[in-house]
């Protein structure tokens, strides 16, 4: 969900702080999980229907990898070559009613 926009209330400015922060670390995180498992950085012939099961099983051997303090190399985090890269751009079409409304609950919820 994007952020709320404009002239903010302090509700908002609060609203727009808490995931910011979140997504920092989700970032962080799906950076070490396509640095450490390249095949998530590309095309690959894995069925759709099996896709959910490569990632689950991406997660939890970098989860063992993190508990063992297997060493992790940043220098893995280095791009490859494009054209072989998935395009990870989020569709940012309209802004639907549903989206706003449940903008506004999470925007309550975070002021609590």
């Amino acid at each position: 969900m994007k952020p709320v926009s404009g002239t903010l209330s302090l509700e908002e400015d609060t609203f727009n702080k808490k995931p910011s922060r979140s997504r920092v670390h989700v970032e962080h995180a799906f950076g070490m999980l396509k640095g450490r498992f390249r095949c998530l950085l590309k095309e690959n012939d894995v069925a759709l229907k099996n896709m959910r099961h490569l990632v689950a099983a991406c997660c939890i051997l970098h989860n063992f990898c993190q508990r063992v303090q297997d060493e992790y190399l940043y220098t893995w985090e280095e791009p490859t070559d494009p054209m072989n890269c998935v395009d990870t751009t989020v569709f940012q079409g309209v802004q639907t009613r549903d989206a706003k409304d449940m903008q506004k609950l999470l925007i309550d919820w975070a002021n609590l």
